[in-house]
């Protein structure tokens, strides 16, 4: 008897050390996940294990515009921008570009949920700050990267009357626009303004446009602004449809219907000419109206930062960024950007939008 009882408590033992082998210690985490300047709440608990922090791929994800998927044998493809990483559940392993590398710690799951250590983001040349105690993550999301893009020389242009870009842009700022546009030539940038000349001209180019448009999609951050501490979250996105109106266009997506009949004609600097470019035009009102919606949504203002003149960043994905504020009380952080992405890919579109911390500095 004596002598099971010693055997039971040595089988005992060794099964508790090969629990500890086979399964990560895990603890539940206070640290606290910053993203783009906004306390970021997890779908999933952060976990801290082996001196380090993991987090939940679908976190990661939704923090970085990236993408990923799951074969039936626990591996996992992750897109981010420029870099492609293969990983397996409980493997050190990991393939980076195909190019296979081998680390200290390795993912695993919780519930089915997987769970990536933090570090994986530096084989993807990903930035991000985590304190010496691993209590705060912070990360600035980086530009969504399109794999493919689109040209000027391939859009639909609407010859003006102006003879230069000072002649459209000066009476708006009221101001020498030579410094603006010098701008847009060395930084790429279109410039954009809302305008009613040229409408019927306008309308039956976007018109034409519209007809050649692909899949298109809307991504939104989810945002919880009314806290003492606001806070952002998860995406959600949703089919987008773009028709043409009488005046304008139409923009649906989940429970919105709403025609936009502002027009934004949009000039490229870069070409060197007063052509309207009718293709960037229909980008900006699109990206206009879901902006608008979405600050509507969240209440927030932009009546104080208000400029003429809208500023659209080329780029792998093309930005407009606008400075909105909150005037709730509960609302610390009061002043953020809402930034607008066109993101495309063979045969999709993709307009993110989403919000981020921003310092007013004099």
């Amino acid at each position: 008897m004596e002598r099971w009882y010693v055997m039971k408590n040595k089988l005992i033992s060794f099964l508790l050390l090969l629990m500890m082998l086979v399964i990560p210690l895990q603890a539940n985490t206070s640290c606290k996940l910053i993203l783009n300047g906004i306390t970021y709440k997890p779908t999933y608990t952060p976990i801290i294990s082996q001196k380090n922090l993991f987090l939940s791929l679908d976190d990661l994800v939704n923090m970085t515009y990236s993408t990923y998927s799951k074969s039936s044998n626990n591996t996992y493809l992750w897109s981010l921008p420029k870099t492609t990483l293969e990983l397996t559940t409980k493997s050190k392993i990991v393939k980076v570009n195909q190019k296979q590398q081998t680390l200290n710690t390795a993912p695993f799951t919780v519930n089915d949920v997987l769970y990536v250590p933090i570090n994986f983001l530096k084989l993807a040349d990903y930035p991000y700050t985590l304190s010496s105690d691993l209590t705060q993550f912070e990360l600035t999301s980086l530009l969504p990267y399109s794999t493919s893009t689109d040209t000027y020389t391939s859009h639909t242009t609407l010859s003006t009357d102006y003879t230069k870009l000072e002649d459209i842009f000066t009476p708006l700022l009221k101001e020498d626009s030579q410094p603006l546009i010098k701008t847009a030539i060395k930084y790429n940038q279109y410039l954009s303004f809302a305008s009613s000349s040229y409408k019927k001209d306008i309308l039956a180019g976007l018109n034409k446009v519209i007809g050649s448009l692909p899949e298109l999609e809307v991504t939104f951050r989810n945002l919880d602004l009314l806290n003492e501490t606001p806070t952002c979250n998860s995406l959600t996105t949703y089919p987008l449809k773009v028709t043409s109106e009488n005046n304008g266009i139409r923009v649906k997506f989940n429970h919105t219907d709403m025609v936009y009949e502002c027009l934004w004609p949009t000039y490229n600097p870069n070409s060197h000419t007063t052509a309207i470019d009718i293709n960037k035009s229909l980008d900006v009102m699109i990206m206009r109206a879901l902006y608008e919606n979405y600050r509507d949504t969240y209440d927030l203002k932009d009546d104080i930062h208000f400029s003429p003149i809208t500023t659209v960043q080329m780029g792998r994905s093309d930005s407009i960024t606008y400075t909105v504020y909150s005037d709730h009380l509960l609302d610390q952080t009061h002043t953020y950007t809402v930034t607008i992405y066109k993101h495309i890919t063979p045969g999709k579109i993709n307009y993110i939008v989403d919000l981020g911390a921003h310092t007013i500095t004099s």
